[in-house]
């Protein structure tokens, strides 16, 4: 399999799983396990009284269902997640701030797959284009058949270069010009 294809094989398979995972969304269930992970490792009982604990706490689970499956998870993951940041229940905005951040590290890596499959595409276009291409005196001698057909004149041959001397001469004003 040549080099051109398993690359583009690549990066479709990274096209793929990384659309799927910013597909799939979590459950219910699985947000409310996620809340109350990031409750347990960041919220201190005596920081919040509980009518406002609740409401934060309701107001991060309906945020999280708007968030891909992969997301809520990382975002709940205890070494690299937002508790590993706060030592405090966090805010709507900075829950939403982390999940955005999260996010962004998926739709780069998949730009920039797109933008490699896409460079290897015109590669291989430009390649099969210039493979289907006759050689440049078959293509003039079409072009003058063409053109013979039609009754029109050949191409004129290339005028010759100008030498110095002539350069020189065409530039000198006459002795009268004065």
């Amino acid at each position: 399999m040549s080099n051109a294809m398993t690359a583009t094989k690549q990066h479709l398979s990274v096209i793929d799983r990384t659309r799927a995972e910013l597909s799939t969304y979590p459950t219910k269930s699985q947000v409310a396990d996620v809340v109350s992970m990031i409750v347990a490792g960041c919220a201190r009982r005596s920081d919040l009284d509980e009518g406002e604990a609740k409401l934060r706490v309701r107001l991060i689970f309906e945020l999280l269902l708007h968030y891909p499956y992969r997301i809520v998870q990382k975002l709940a993951d205890p070494y690299s997640g937002i508790c590993s940041e706060h030592t405090f229940l966090p805010a709507v905005a900075e829950v939403k701030d982390f999940a955005d951040r999260l996010v962004r590290e998926p739709l780069n890596e998949l730009n920039r797959a797109e933008a490699a499959q896409r460079r290897e595409e015109e590669a291989i276009r430009e390649r099969a284009w210039r493979t289907a291409q006759p050689p440049a005196e078959e293509r003039a001698s079409r072009a003058q058949a063409v053109l013979q057909k039609h009754g029109l004149k050949p191409f004129p041959a290339p005028l010759p270069r100008a030498t110095a001397e002539e350069i020189k001469q065409w530039t000198e004003l006459p002795p009268n010009a004065e």
